[in-house]
């Protein structure tokens, strides 16, 4: 049977969990080969951080005023941005205002360099942070969405440099579930390709779930959790 055959003999509602699978392994093997960055990087080193903040848009600059967000009227979102710095979680005011129902504007672009800055300098990371910075990449390539404005593209670009570092240091250790494939879709879209992030950011686990459980018979050949197998039972590999 051809892979076109394959694919093709499936529920046509599972095309998109299979992708996702599919997706997954791609960028576990990117991560896999990136393990040497992971160490030798654990956080954005110090010139990183300086690169970005010598281009990126002051919050104390007046044309955050005139930005528009998700909804298409200006939003500023330095007002945000100042009082997470002060400590102050305002992911849900972000999510809110800088993207709706697939649009974008440049307010959404502009608030990645400082996102990414304020999360540095905490030494820490959230999986929103890699769930919005990812969604607002993607959604900047919809054909109705403005462009990245010339003045923004160098520290948008930077930011997104570093996002990546941030993402595989994440990868490194231990990340909980919505980290985990938040921060394996900002690998894929850092590393170019717009349609495996794409797929890893908005899948749903229960759409993963659907599909092993369908096509791979999950819950009757597998065990779920790894580490219910201990390292007896692991068999050693053959030369």
């Amino acid at each position: 049977m051809t892979r076109e055959n394959t694919v093709g003999s499936l529920n046509p509602t599972m095309w998109r969990p299979l992708a996702c699978a599919m997706a997954v392994a791609r960028v576990w093997q990117l991560r896999v080969n990136c393990e040497h960055r992971i160490r030798q990087t654990p956080c954005l080193t110090s010139q990183a951080s300086s690169d970005l903040l010598r281009i990126m848009l002051s919050l104390t600059d007046p044309v955050w005023r005139d930005l528009q967000g998700g909804y298409r009227i200006p939003y500023d979102v330095s007002k945000a941005l100042i009082q997470m710095e002060a400590g102050k979680s305002v992911w849900d005011e972000l999510w809110n205002e800088l993207h709706h129902q697939g649009d974008v504007g440049v307010a959404s672009y502009a608030a990645i360099p400082q996102l990414v800055r304020i999360s540095e300098s905490r030494g820490k990371s959230d999986w929103n942070l890699y769930a919005l910075a990812a969604t607002i990449e993607i959604e900047r390539h919809r054909k109705i969405n403005p462009p990245l404005p010339d003045w923004l593209s160098s520290s948008y670009r930077v930011a997104w440099e570093n996002l990546v570092q941030l993402a595989l240091s994440d990868l490194g250790g231990k990340p909980d579930e919505l980290t985990l494939r938040s921060a394996l879709s900002v690998v894929a879209l850092g590393r170019g390709d717009l349609k495996l992030g794409s797929l890893l950011n908005f899948s749903e686990s229960a759409e993963i779930a659907a599909f092993v459980e369908e096509n791979l018979a999950w819950s009757s050949l597998y065990i779920d959790d790894p580490s219910e197998v201990s390292p007896s039972e692991v068999p050693e590999s053959g030369h």
